[in-house]
């Protein structure tokens, strides 16, 4: 890693944004993040830290979000931190992310349940195993997951790959063991509790 492309990564963070990024010990990070706080840069800072500095292959990676807008903003800066090697990391909507599971093209008219589709094969095992192989995962907005996205997160922990990942939510395992689990929320009430790992503001 160059000093120059160093100073890109880190040189226009704040403390506590590069004290949440230079973390590399805390199997779960909870962020929360109000509006205008940056929770985008540091997101994106933190793949970025993963990819260069931490040794995470862009396949061990899985970021979801709630909007299409926000996963191709999140693709964007990346790009601009990492360049093409920003194609390779999967970052989708929790909806297009369980089509892809599926194997189906998206539409409205099974958008509603796809998500819980999804989950149930998982947990069947008809899901191959080079899909859902993934030992980082990145949550934007968590304080908008719905029980279909609780457990599809559970189910994704619960297979063959994820056994060994658990995310310290209240539906979910308690202990953290392996993998490493990012969760960005505005509500810190429901998972201050229930995170063995670090809780952070910004």
């Amino acid at each position: 890693l160059t000093p120059q492309k160093y100073k890109q990564l880190f040189g226009q963070l704040s403390k506590r944004q590069m004290e949440i990024i230079s973390d590399k010990d805390s199997r779960c990070i909870v962020v929360a993040a109000g509006p205008g706080s940056g929770k985008t840069r540091v997101l994106v800072h933190k793949l970025a830290s993963l990819l260069l500095l931490e040794d995470v292959k862009h396949e061990q990676l899985l970021m979801l979000t709630f909007s299409r807008a926000a996963a191709t903003e999140f693709k964007q800066r990346l790009m601009e931190l990492i360049g093409n090697a920003a194609h390779f990391i999967e970052i989708k909507t929790f909806h297009s992310y369980c089509f892809d599971l599926l194997g189906r093209i998206g539409n409205l008219e099974d958008a509603k349940s796809v998500v819980a589709k999804a989950a149930e094969m998982i947990c069947q095992g008809e899901v191959e195993p080079n899909k859902i192989g993934k030992t980082v995962l990145v949550i934007d907005e968590a304080q908008d997951m719905g029980v279909e996205e609780y457990a599809l997160l559970r189910a994704l922990m619960a297979s063959s790959i994820l056994a060994h990942l658990r995310v310290p939510l209240r539906v979910m395992q308690r202990e953290m063991m392996s993998g490493r689990v990012f969760l960005v929320t505005r509500k810190l009430t429901s998972y201050s509790s229930q995170c063995s790992g670090s809780v952070r503001s910004i």
